[in-house]
Formats: C-alpha cells, structure tokens, sequence
C-alpha cells in the first residue's frame, strides 16, 4: 500500500508515531534491565491459552502486530533466544521500529525478528503464513475499524492459535476523552505536535478539582512525569476509541474468538467475589454469565482504564488443576519475588504477599500456612504432575480423603494462579526458561 492511498486516518496516526515514538523507550536501558510485558510470559501464555499443552520450545510462530517501540518483542525475543521460534514485528511507524531494532540489538537479538514496516490491516496480502500466537496491545482502538484490523489478525492466527490483545477500557478513560474534546476544541490544528502537547501541559496544570479528569488522575501517571509522546498518545490521538466488557466480548466474537482470561495486572477487578461483599448481592451475580458476572464489576469499580486479555478461537483453552498429568510450575514473577522459597522459609502461620494495582490500590494475598500447604508447596518443584503431588500428600497426611486433599491443593492453586505466580503445564511439555 502506497503512502497516497493509506487512508486519511492511518496516514494521521503514522505522522504521530514518527514524530513521537510510543512509549518513549532508551535502547541503552536494555543493558540494566529486562521489561516484563503481562500478555506475554511463556508458562502462562501456555496455561491460559493451550492447555498447557504447547510445546514452545520446540518452536512456534508469533507476531507481534503495531509492536511500537518494542516492548513485547524485547521480551518474547529474550524468552525464545535459544530456540528456532519465528518472530515478526510489524509496525507502521518506521521511528518506532528503528527503537525497537535498537533495544533488540543491544541485546544481540536484532536477528531473531523479521521486521516488517507496514500496517498489520495488510496482513492477509502479505504471505507471511499463519501464526500460534499474536500480540496486539494498544493498537486496534486506534484504527478507523477495529473490526477489520481483529479479523486481519484472525486471518493469519492458527485456529488453535491464541491473540494477547489489550484495548481501552470505557469508563476509566472518561475524563481522558472529555479532556481529549477540550484539546479540540483549543488546540491550533495548525500547530505542531510539540506546541501542542506544552498546551496540553499548561491546560492541565490549571485544572479546577471539579474537572472530571482531575478528580481520576490518580487512575494515571502525573503529566509532569510523563514523556511527551505519553502526553500526545493520551490526550491528543487522533483515533482513539474504548470498550466497556460486553462490547469487548461482541468484539472478540466479530472474528470467532472467546476470551480466554484477563491479564494478572487487572484480574482482579473482573471478579465479582472482589467487588461484592454482600453475599445476597454477589449470590445474584455469580448466578449471572460470566460477561454479566465482569460487566458488573467493570460498572461498580469505575475505574478499568485499559482491558488487557488473551482470546482464542476455542472456548476452553485454560489448564485445569483437575487434569493429573499437568505439572504446577513457578512462573518468572514469582520466581523474581521468590515465592516459592519464602513460602518455606517463613515461620509465620500466614504467608502475605502484597500487589499494588493502577491508581495505587493496594491488595493483599494471604495464605494460611498449614503443614498440608507447606508439603504442597515444596512437592511443586516444577517437576511432579498434579496426581504425584496428591499422592505423596495422601501418604503424609493418611487422617485426610482424597476429597480434602484436592479441595485445598486446588484452593492454594487458585490462590497463587490468581496473580499468576503459579501455572500449569502438561507433563509432556518442556518447560521454558527465560
């Protein structure tokens, strides 16, 4: 597609893209840290969207579609470094990919991606075959059709593929869009991007408390501290549009994809159990489907800025405790934090562990440490399958049935899978490594 015949629209967001590459990323950061991206740790792309049955190491194929300035494939690359996995980064914004080519190559990793300069809308047309797993954050909302672009992608995703999509979320961005109506109306659209964003930042710092944006700028980063092109992306897109939970759902099924499970950094507030404390009120709820059931939650909390999940094509794709063959495996959060060891290391009847979430909420996991959920924590070495564990717990702990035994090894599993610190993998899988 030539630049004369891209539409008006994709041709806007481009210019935004080259002149401000988002988010702003220093390729020379890559030498001091590693950015974890919530779609895409392997464990649990496995548990969530193939049963923990995939074998990635043995080689898939992912794309990475509008992946901006690199943040997905940075860390997809650095996770599959020594397999023969094929990557593909596609980006309209050849600024971005030029950050993206950077960071990639401080790492010695330029080489593992096929880089294409393009919009992922041409996918179809492009030959470049079909894919197990697709990344898409934070690029859909802002095309003319969002529909047209998730089927593009369905196009080429393997019907037992799986999507790790993030779109906006309606109601947490309501003062985003209000202010986004004010920088319309004010803004010189002759001007250029830079004089544009310091208004941005002169209108903003003269706020009354009564603006709808200031009463919810703690759902967001303060502009003072954020880079200009987080500034031009927030307040000044050109295409930019949100979704509540069933329109989201209707979205998905538009392309034949079912969501599969949020992401760990917002789960929790899709889950009624959280929302409801009246037990009148939350046995009401749960009698409701599940996109009621999350519906409802996204309405009370208010505050959902950004709805970040992985759909697939079939409507059951999650790893089950149930299954005996699959095998409990750390995942690389907890392995960072070091749960498993501080679970066993603790003497305190209750291990805690503390999760700050956007807006500064603050949440706590707590698990009562009996002597059954400490047998279980150390027989989950990432080795032993499900049915190993309960049978070694069995011998231990003769007085309990079979029945008590899986009830509590499942509720310790909910527990710390809630948060994505422990997954599931069949036992004919090797694990990966990061």
């Amino acid at each position: 597609m030539s630049v004369a015949e891209v539409p008006t629209t994709t041709a806007r967001v481009r210019q935004q893209y080259e002149y401000l590459p988002y988010p702003h990323r220093d390729p020379a950061d890559e030498k001091k840290r590693l950015l974890l991206t919530g779609l895409d740790d392997l464990s649990c792309l496995n548990h969530y969207c193939y049963r923990g049955k995939k074998n990635i190491a043995a080689g898939m194929r992912i794309l990475i579609a509008g992946g901006g300035t690199g943040d997905a494939v940075v860390y997809l690359a650095h996770q599959l470094r020594h397999t023969k996995c094929d990557i593909v980064y596609i980006d309209l914004s050849t600024a971005s990919q030029t950050v993206a080519r950077k960071r990639l190559a401080a790492r010695g990793l330029e080489n593992r991606v096929r880089w294409i300069h393009g919009s992922l809308l041409d996918l179809p047309e492009m030959n470049v075959g079909q894919f197990d797993y697709i990344n898409c954050s934070g690029v859909l909302h802002h095309l003319e059709s969002p529909e047209t672009g998730l089927a593009a992608l369905r196009a080429v995703m393997k019907d037992d593929g799986a999507l790790g999509l993030m779109v906006y979320g309606q109601y947490g961005r309501t003062g985003i869009y209000q202010m986004q109506s004010l920088f319309r109306l004010i803004n010189d659209p002759q001007a250029d991007m830079g004089a544009q964003v310091a208004a941005v930042r002169q209108m903003i710092a003269n706020l009354p408390v009564c603006n709808w944006y200031k009463r919810g700028a703690e759902l967001f980063a303060q502009p003072a501290r954020m880079s200009d092109s987080e500034v031009l992306d927030l307040f000044l897109h050109s295409q930019d549009r949100a979704y509540t939970v069933p329109q989201l759902y209707d979205f998905l099924a538009s392309s034949g994809l079912h969501p599969a499970a949020w992401s760990s950094e917002s789960r929790v507030w899709y889950q009624p159990q959280i929302a409801f404390r009246d037990p009148e009120v939350l046995a009401r709820i749960q009698k409701l489907p599940r996109r009621e059931q999350e519906a409802a939650c996204e309405v009370f909390w208010g505050s959902i800025t950004k709805h970040a999940l992985w759909a697939t094509p079939q409507p059951e794709a999650v790893a089950q405790w149930t299954d005996p063959d699959v095998v409990p495996t750390w995942t690389r959060s907890a392995d960072l934090f070091n749960v498993r060891s501080a679970m066993l290391k603790t003497s305190n009847p209750e291990w805690c562990y503390s999760l700050e979430y956007s807006g500064g909420t603050k949440m706590q996991l707590r698990i009562t440490l009996d002597d059954h959920t400490r047998r279980q924590v150390e027989l989950m070495d990432g080795f032993r399958t499900v049915e190993s564990i309960q049978g070694e717990l069995a011998t231990a702990f003769a007085s309990k049935t079979a029945e008590q035994i899986q009830a509590e090894c499942a509720e310790v599993f909910r527990l710390l899978n809630s948060n994505d610190l422990l997954v599931l993998r069949h036992k004919s899988v090797r694990p990966t490594t990061a």
